[in-house]
């Protein structure tokens, strides 16, 4: 399900602000421009509204820097902070908790201002977002995707796909072992990618937040999500299995089925796969192999001392 209105109306919430939920809106920033390595923008500036539609699926798509733009664009950025290279939404990290608890506690003592721990995107207010940060999420994506599909459909995961969805998780070594473990154990791979969704989830910052601007409204509770976030919602849903979520037969990709149901024995083809004639190349290869196994099945049943041209 790539709609973000669906995913938050299958969670039980609703988007009607007048309802006992609301969906938090998403924003493009101003002045968006790919310079290098980095994707660059004005925080603070009036953004334009983003759109939610189709936001996973453009997402794990995403292959260079062309891509991260034009999904900008549409979608809004992750606001990655420069401290940890991740999105700005993320709370403190294990090691920094028990930091500035150190911190107030010594702050107390001494009657000094408590530093408020916060990230903020890099650079902010004119951000620079590495490219590489955002392709190193896509590729987490779509490994992610693929695990939960080879699950889905009773297949082992791919080491390679696990091990992907560990970067930045384990050190390298730790990597290859934990990525090993998961692929020969379905139960393993299932605890394994619970952790990770919900990890994501706590990164993005999706929580629910009470709003009541003035006495001329009623107060609301809104989900606040952000680009990552609904990105990250979305990727749960999907993991649900809300709509089937298979392996694509030509590019190996997972993606979701939203017509019908995908059946067992039978490739089964992305959006993407359909428009550049996948399906069509493939049926005219299967064709060809089973015509020269047909002639070869014939030729070997010729009489001894004579040829088929003879």
């Amino acid at each position: 399900m790539h709609d973000a209105t669906a995913v938050i109306e299958v969670a039980g919430m609703r988007t009607d602000p007048r309802g006992p939920w609301a969906l938090g809106s998403l924003s493009v920033p101003a002045d968006l421009r790919l310079e290098g390595a980095m994707l660059r923008y004005r925080a603070g500036a009036r953004p334009a509204a983003a759109r939610s539609e189709g936001m996973l699926d453009r997402f794990r798509r995403i292959e260079d820097g062309r891509g991260i733009l034009a999904f900008a664009r549409l979608h809004g950025v992750l606001g990655i902070c420069a401290k940890h290279g991740l999105p700005s939404t993320h709370g403190p990290l294990p090691r920094e908790t028990v930091d500035a608890r150190r911190s107030a506690r010594q702050s107390l003592s001494q009657k000094v201002e408590a530093p408020l721990y916060r990230c903020l995107p890099r650079g902010w207010p004119d951000v620079a977002e590495p490219v590489e940060r955002w392709l190193h999420f896509a590729r987490q994506t779509r490994a992610i995707l693929s695990i939960a599909a080879a699950l889905h459909q009773g297949k082992q995961p791919n080491v390679k796909d696990w091990a992907t969805a560990l970067e930045d998780i384990k050190p390298a070594e730790a990597r290859v072992a934990s990525a090993s473990k998961y692929a020969k154990d379905a139960d393993w791979s299932r605890y394994a990618l619970g952790a990770f969704v919900d990890q994501r989830l706590l990164l993005a910052g999706a929580r629910p937040a009470f709003r009541w601007p003035n006495l001329a409204t009623q107060p609301t509770l809104e989900l606040q999500l952000g680009t990552f976030g609904a990105l990250s919602m979305q990727l749960a849903i999907a993991i649900t299995k809300t709509h089937d979520l298979v392996l694509c037969s030509g590019c190996g990709q997972a993606y979701t089925r939203e017509k019908r149901k995908a059946q067992s024995g039978r490739r089964n083809y992305c959006p993407t796969c359909h428009e550049r004639g996948i399906p069509e190349r493939d049926r005219k290869r299967s064709e060809a192999i089973r015509l020269r196994e047909k002639r070869a099945k014939i030729g070997g049943h010729a009489q001894p001392g004579r040829t088929r041209d003879g």
